[in-house]
């Protein structure tokens, strides 16, 4: 592909959505994490391929899978001859994953609040990666740290989600696997009543 041309896309499935306790700790683990994370960009893949790019046993990450496709985040993309036994392909159902609006029972609160930690927890170690790699150069432009406060009107909270969610498209886009930079981008809204 020659340096200029872009990269046909496909179109973006419609965002997964998270209703119950049981769905965030299918997700909410750090294998499930890194396999959401790895199979978003790498495409239909098989569990060894997944393993080997997170550095996790096959077995591991297949049990995980399993998981994803019970709550219907990852499905079974296909087969692979492999000279034994056909290999089995997974891919991703949704980019996206989003806490619907609705009741939070206490057990869906306490995963909320697990995964939540688990995702910082993860944007920690990015950083910091990004730092220590970094120790004796200057850093990266994009590396940042931000923490903003402030109150809005609900209208101002839809346009910020509206934005936020453009910024996501954006990213999608722009991912290219040879590119030179892997970037992680964590936001977390916490909107409540001042």
């Amino acid at each position: 592909m020659a340096k200029n041309e872009k990269k046909t896309r496909q179109p973006r499935p419609e965002p997964y959505e998270i209703r119950t306790a049981r769905q965030l700790r299918a997700i909410g683990t750090p294998i499930s994490a890194a396999i959401i994370e790895e199979m978003r960009q790498g495409g239909a893949m098989s569990a060894a391929e997944v393993a080997e790019k997170i550095g996790k046993s096959p077995q591991g990450v297949h049990y995980h899978l399993g998981k994803l496709r019970e709550i219907g985040l990852v499905r079974v993309a296909g087969e692979r001859e492999t000279g034994r036994r056909p290999e089995m392909l997974f891919e991703i159902e949704a980019h996206d994953v989003h806490l619907t609006q609705g009741k939070r029972t206490p057990g869906l609160r306490r995963e909320m609040l697990r995964v939540c930690r688990l995702f910082l927890r993860r944007a920690e170690g990015d950083y910091e990666a990004a730092v220590e790699d970094k120790a004796d150069e200057r850093l990266p432009a994009g590396l940042r740290l931000t923490r903003s406060v402030t109150r809005l009107g609900e209208r101002d909270v839809e346009e910020l989600a509206a934005k936020l969610e453009a910024i996501d498209r954006w990213l999608d886009e722009r991912d290219d696997p040879d590119g030179p930079w892997r970037v992680g981008v964590t936001v977390v809204v916490a909107a409540g009543e001042a």
